[in-house]
């Protein structure tokens, strides 16, 4: 599931971590965002990790450094949103009230919170 989902996201393949699953480095300038081969020692970048158990880590980079580092945990699915703000919201598998955000615009950013699923048909 996740693999298609952020693969059709981010229309590039993402690079192979040996028996971990797959990644992505993601690098932010100048408020916009591009995949890289690595991570930037000046700046802003992420580590995105999934695997084929539909499980993700993140690693939110400053100048190279690791700030916030979120491992291996289950999702049950992936909201993508496109709005004046653009970013992936990861519904957690254990406890689908709560979402990790991962947000690419205006500048990367990693929350968790809560989450609520939108009905469109609702009153």
């Amino acid at each position: 599931m996740l693999h298609e989902e952020i693969t059709s996201f981010f229309k590039v393949l993402p690079q192979e971590d040996g028996t971990r699953g797959w990644k992505y480095y993601i690098q932010e300038e100048k408020g916009t965002y591009f995949i890289t081969n690595t991570i930037s020692l000046t700046g802003t970048s992420i580590e995105l990790f999934f695997n084929e158990d539909d499980e993700i880590g993140l690693v939110l980079y400053k100048d190279g450094q690791a700030v916030t580092k979120i491992q291996r945990i289950a999702v049950k699915k992936v909201d993508i949103i496109k709005e004046e703000e653009e970013s992936l919201q990861f519904v957690l598998d254990r406890m689908p009230s709560r979402m990790i955000r991962l947000q690419l615009k205006p500048f990367l950013a990693v929350e968790m919170g809560l989450y609520w699923e939108v009905c469109e048909d609702c009153e």
